[in-house]
Order: structure tokens, then C-alpha cells, then sequence
């Protein structure tokens, strides 16, 4: 049973998408969502940006009818996904990729 999904949340489609499968995820198992915004310094306009991103992101969410949390944390992507998922002992993380230029 998957009760509690974590999500890396940026302001990307990918991100966004991650988001939707997420939910779709979350429908099937009455999961809680939990979405993770990391920012690399503690700055009030990242801080405000993403506000309001979880704010969208929770609307998303709780008109899903999933239970909803979220974090905003001064870490790196990578550092704060795994640190949240331990935290929380997440069933379930779900990200986009970036894409790569060669």
C-alpha cells in the first residue's frame, strides 16, 4: 500500500507532470501527497515563489480529494528529496528529469 508520495516540486511542466502522476498514483491508494520545494539559500523572492507554487500545487491536490503536505527547504534537489523521504518514510517518490543538452 502506498500512503504517503513524495513529490520534488519545481515550476516546470516536468515538474508539473510529476505532480499529475502523483496524484493519478495517489487516487488508486487514498495516498498523502507530500511535495518538496528545494531552494539553494534562504531568500525571501524563493521563499514567496514558492509559496505560491505549493499553494497551486495544493489546490491540485485537495480537489483530488488527497490529504496534502508540503516543505520548503534550503537543500539541493538531490540532499533534500532523500532527506524528506527518510523523514516522512515515503512509500513512493515521483520526479520529472532534466533534460540534458549534449
Amino acid at each position: 500500500m502506498i500512503q504517503v508520495i513524495l513529490v520534488l516540486l519545481d515550476s516546470s511542466p516536468i515538474g508539473e507532470q510529476a505532480l499529475l502522476e502523483a496524484i493519478n498514483i495517489g487516487k488508486i491508494y487514498n495516498s498523502r501527497i507530500v511535495c518538496v520545494h528545494p531552494i539553494p539559500r534562504h531568500d525571501d523572492i524563493l521563499v514567496n515563489e514558492g509559496q505560491r507554487l505549493i499553494k497551486k500545487a495544493e489546490e491540485f491536490v485537495r480537489s483530488a480529494g488527497l490529504d496534502f503536505d508540503w516543505r520548503i527547504v534550503e537543500d539541493n534537489p538531490g540532499s533534500a528529496v532523500v532527506k524528506a523521504a527518510i523523514r516522512l518514510n515515503a512509500d513512493l517518490i515521483v520526479l520529472g528529469s532534466l533534460a540534458r543538452r549534449e
